[in-house]
């Protein structure tokens, strides 16, 4: 169990011990990091009621199952540590005794900024390249239709004798450019 807990309080996760009413216990130091608190504030927060004064429905969704004894996460939540902003997860891990009893409930935390600030990236690019195919596919269409006026145009000359390689030598073209007007459509 001593062993345990110095892996837990030494850990680069955050870690916060609550009871199933919701009051802290402990925290390990990456935890006061995460929440921008120093040592004074984080003595601050034993003993004190926490769970019913947050307000996201997603950490008190998952507060309650874990009071039932159900692991649960959290959704990505928007937190302000020092004027940055951070985003986090938190995971209850509900511990029980022999008897089925909750004793407490641990929750580590951690930061996915990283992922969320990366996800907001990708969306950006992707809006970005959906403008651009856009765009592409807008400034192509005109030649191609262009290009189908010239070709019938070719076809229907009744003062030229078009030979059969030519006739063919058109269908391909037209069939080509009819697989791109589908690929820019």
């Amino acid at each position: 169990r001593e062993y345990l807990d110095q892996i837990i309080y030494t850990s680069p996760v955050a870690f916060a011990n609550f009871t199933k009413d919701g009051k802290v216990t402990d925290l390990n130091s990456s935890f006061r990091k995460l929440m921008g608190l120093s040592e004074g504030q984080s003595s601050e927060l034993i003993s004190i009621h926490h769970i019913g004064n947050l307000a996201s429905p997603s950490f008190s969704s998952c507060w309650e199952d874990a009071r039932r004894g159900e692991p649960s996460r959290t959704n990505p939540e928007r937190i302000t540590v020092d004027g940055n902003e951070k985003w986090y997860v938190h995971n209850f891990n509900p511990q029980i005794n022999d008897e089925g009893e909750i004793v407490r409930i641990i929750c580590f935390s951690e930061d996915v900024s990283e992922q969320i600030y990366t996800h907001q990236r990708l969306e950006l690019k992707n809006k970005e390249l959906e403008s651009f195919v856009y765009s592409v596919s807008h400034d192509l269409k005109s030649p191609i239709f262009t290009i189908f006026g010239l070709l019938d145009m070719i076809k229907d000359d009744k003062g030229s004798s078009s030979s059969e390689k030519q006739i063919r030598l058109i269908g391909n073209v037209e069939k080509k450019l009819s697989n791109m007007r589908q690929m820019i459509s």
